[in-house]
């Protein structure tokens, strides 16, 4: 007995140093991207946490919304003070910590919610989502998220970073052996935690388009709605209007898509069941703001092209309807 002790403490400790190194080279770029300030996540947290913006409208949501939802339009056109807060796969779970974390510095009037199917899904991608929680202003909430929000699931990736990178792990072996690493266009310009995206998509990607993702194929996650409903309740606390937005897809999608849209069915009930407001762009026809393929970086991502025309669009929609 006492050598399986003495073996399992061996074992550990290896795991223990393993880890240890790993995470120090591996992340090594992250820390040199925080220290130079050209980390995204890192610049968003400087922002948001800092008490001195006042910000009055905050953009939640996925990766949907980082380059849909330009500040600088909304501010010119509503005269208030706003910020992207978007990140990458970002679920309820995580929109209703991070929506906590920014209460801490800001009290915002308007939270606009970018509503994506995968949002509600089971599955979680726990680098972005210890990325997020690297920089939240209190430490014990982000305990809390981890723990409370993720419980086992997260604590395990946040214990051994290993498990945390090992999707991006994969990626770079696979990228280093058969040499298909993507040539990526850097581009730096953010505006208010806003990716000003000027890649348009190619006609060979916009002719393989498939139709958008519904909930045909996706399990909607009992503890996701559950989540929602407490953004629902947090911003009712703190006296915060909460509008629901579901951003364009590419027409030729949206063409495409023979399948009944039971996404937006679900957004839309779960919104009128707590009384927000939601606007879904894809059903929103305006012969002033057409959308195109090519306001379109990919397949479900605005470009900024196609951002000046929904940021307009919308901001024209909250002026009429909702400013105070």
């Amino acid at each position: 007995m006492k050598l399986f002790i003495k073996r399992l403490l061996a074992f550990l400790l290896f795991l223990i140093i393993i880890n240890i190194i790993f995470t120090f080279f591996y992340e090594k770029p992250l820390r040199e991207a925080i220290k130079n300030g050209t980390h995204s996540t890192y610049l968003k947290y400087n922002d948001i946490n800092n008490p001195e913006k006042n910000y009055e409208m905050v953009f939640m949501g996925s990766s949907r919304g980082i380059s849909t939802y330009n500040p600088f339009i909304f501010d010119s056109i509503l005269d208030t003070k706003s910020y992207n807060m978007c990140t990458g796969s970002q679920n309820t779970v995580e929109t209703y910590y991070i929506l906590r974390n920014i209460l801490l510095s800001q009290k915002p009037k308007y939270i606009i919610y970018e509503m994506y199917e995968p949002s509600f899904n089971n599955r979680d991608d726990y680098y972005l989502i210890l990325d997020n929680a690297m920089f939240f202003k209190s430490f014990l909430l982000k305990n809390e998220m981890i723990i409370n929000g993720f419980g086992i699931n997260g604590i395990i990736p946040y214990m051994i970073p290993i498990i945390k990178h090992k999707l991006y792990i994969k990626n770079d072996i696979s990228e280093f052996l058969f040499r298909n690493k993507k040539n990526k266009i850097i581009n730096d310009n953010w505006i208010s935690g806003f990716y000003y995206d000027n890649n348009i998509v190619d006609s060979v990607s916009i002719s393989n388009f498939r139709e958008i993702e519904s909930f045909d194929h996706i399990s909607i996650s009992e503890k996701k709605e559950l989540y929602f409903n407490k953004i629902v309740d947090l911003c009712e606390e703190n006296d915060i209007e909460l509008i629901c937005v579901r951003a364009p897809y590419p027409p030729s999608r949206i063409r495409k898509s023979i399948s009944v849209d039971n996404a937006s069915i679900f957004f839309k009930k779960i919104c009128k069941e707590n009384n927000i407001p939601y606007y879904n762009f894809n059903a929103m026809y305006n012969e002033k703001f057409p959308y195109l393929d090519t306001d379109f970086s990919d397949t479900h991502h605005i470009n900024s092209y196609g951002a000046k025309k929904i940021s307009n669009q919308l901001s024209i929609i909250i002026k009429e309807k909702h400013l105070k």
